[in-house]
């Protein structure tokens, strides 16, 4: 059975334990900044057959009708499958819910999930220089 949720405090474990194996396309995520996301409501996770094998990290500006979407990372044998697009679903729906206009994220050029982001329907609408490579920066019109 596969389901999103928001995640837990029980789920910071597991949350850690999936950044941790992709620090060099996430960055490091102490166990605090999992924790006080959760705290705040800004973790999703998607949970197979009652384990956590993804989470995405965002949060709802409250200055504009923007929502951004910060980390996510599927654990690799569970890539492929559309776990992915379940997780952004769910964002999607919730930032629809609160009103949002649009999804923004900035995701370093060289990374695959670039075309993951192409493929569910953001635009690219610019580039800027990030502290260590390139960033594409898409939105998602809601």
């Amino acid at each position: 059975m596969i389901t999103t949720r928001k995640a837990t405090e029980s789920d910071v474990a597991a949350i850690k334990v999936i950044a941790d194996a992709e620090r060099d396309s996430l960055g490091f995520m102490t166990r605090l900044t999992i924790l006080a996301a959760i705290r705040e409501g800004c973790i999703m996770v998607i949970v197979v057959n009652g384990f956590v094998v993804g989470f995405q990290h965002y949060y709802h500006r409250k200055r504009d009708r923007q929502t951004t979407l910060y980390h996510k990372s599927i654990l690799l044998k569970w890539r492929g499958l559309g776990l992915g697009k379940l997780l952004v679903d769910s964002v999607v729906q919730e930032a629809r819910a609160l009103g949002r206009e649009k999804l923004v994220l900035k995701c370093p050029v060289d990374l695959p999930s670039n075309g993951f982001h192409q493929k569910y329907g953001f635009q690219l609408v610019g580039q800027e220089q990030g502290k260590k490579r390139k960033l594409n920066i898409w939105e998602y019109k809601l």
